[in-house]
């Protein structure tokens, strides 16, 4: 639920709500036409039964699918989130001081990743360890290039190199991990055109083509009968 942004301490009793409610509610309409028309029988029962399981999976289909998305959004956000950290390292800002400005300055790009700054932000400022408290910003989104970024910096900083050589090193890692993925996507492209190519345009291109030539037979034929 976190993941997905919701933080409301009612959200796991409406998400459990909505499961039952959906259970509940999907199969109804079908039941009651099987009985006002007096047809109940063993395959309407037995596709109520899919319904009552397809509306119970419903919202946790939907959730997974905003995760998905906002951990997406957030993935995409993350090398311009480095490079404002590196600006404001760079600029003699403390971490807790850079985690307050980049949350500020990120909110009108992600405002998830505006967020979970700020709580992280909290979290700085209430004493927690630094590395704990981006360590619990990976765990909070489930990116893993947080994660990443998170175990990259408690590693500088037993080895005493710089956080801002860090974001750097983390920020042209992102972007190649991103160049990768649209390229894979890309490759990917001719496979998926397929089924549209054979079963849409393929066909429209058979009629234009072949089309006037069947119609010449045609009328070709009927001359010959007469």
């Amino acid at each position: 639920m976190i993941q997905a942004g919701f933080r409301q301490t009612t959200a796991p009793a409406v998400y459990f709500g909505l499961r039952a409610l959906f259970a509940f509610l999907l199969p109804v309409p079908l039941l009651l036409l099987l009985i006002i028309k007096a047809k109940i029988s063993a395959i309407g029962l037995l596709m109520a039964f899919f319904l009552s399981m397809f509306g119970f999976f419903l919202p946790t289909y939907l959730l997974k699918k905003k995760i998905s998305q906002r951990q997406s959004r957030i993935d995409a956000t993350l090398p311009d989130v480095m490079d404002l950290f590196i600006v404001c390292m760079e600029a003699g800002l403390s971490l807790n001081a850079s985690v307050h400005r980049v949350a500020n300055e990120i909110k009108e790009v992600s405002n998830d990743f505006h967020d979970e700054l700020q709580i992280t932000a909290a979290e700085l400022r209430t004493g927690i360890p630094w590395d704990e408290a981006f360590e619990g910003l990976g765990k909070r989104t489930g990116v893993q290039s947080l994660r990443s970024m998170a175990a990259l910096m408690i590693q500088s900083n037993r080895m005493g190199t710089s956080l801002g050589q860090s974001f750097r090193n983390q920020s042209e890692f992102t972007r190649e991990q991103r160049t990768l993925r649209s390229e894979e996507k890309a490759a990917k492209l001719p496979v998926k055109m397929i089924f549209p190519l054979v079963m849409l345009i393929l066909p429209a291109m058979f009629i234009v083509t072949v089309g006037p030539a069947l119609i010449h037979v045609k009328s070709i034929f009927h001359l010959l009968k007469r």
